[in-house]
């Protein structure tokens, strides 16, 4: 789905990514965690990656594959700086992949893109 860069945005991908969650059969509480990590994706794409530009969107896709869901998150903006392992330590605000990882099973960053996929298995509850 292609969004507009501004907040109501968030609560569409929240919806869609729960629903899809729930469709798959996860347990809620990682549905849960799955929304939160999107949710934080999806903020860091229309703030840092569009930099609040409304004229550009955020692509969201879902997949349900191979016992996981995949949120593949792309914004328009010039991507990820190269990543060394330090990137949560550079700033107060730099503290949303360190997040990510801790709520999702795998967390893939396109360097060079503004495109990062969330991976989450499918435990039912």
């Amino acid at each position: 789905m292609k969004l507009p860069s501004t907040p109501s945005s968030l609560q569409v991908v929240r919806l869609e990514v729960q629903r899809r969650a729930m469709d798959a059969g996860m347990a809620e509480s990682d549905a849960d965690m799955l929304v939160a990590a999107a949710h934080e994706a999806v903020t860091n794409a229309i703030e840092h990656g569009n930099r609040g530009d409304a004229s550009l969107q955020v692509t969201v896709d879902i997949s349900v594959d191979r016992g996981r869901i995949a949120v593949r998150v792309t914004d328009e903006g010039e991507g990820f700086p190269p990543m060394d392992g330090q990137e949560d330590r550079i700033s107060e605000r730099g503290r949303g992949l360190r997040l990510m990882r801790a709520l999702v099973d795998e967390v893939r960053i396109e360097q060079g893109r503004g495109e990062i996929t969330l991976i989450k298995g499918i435990r039912a509850s």
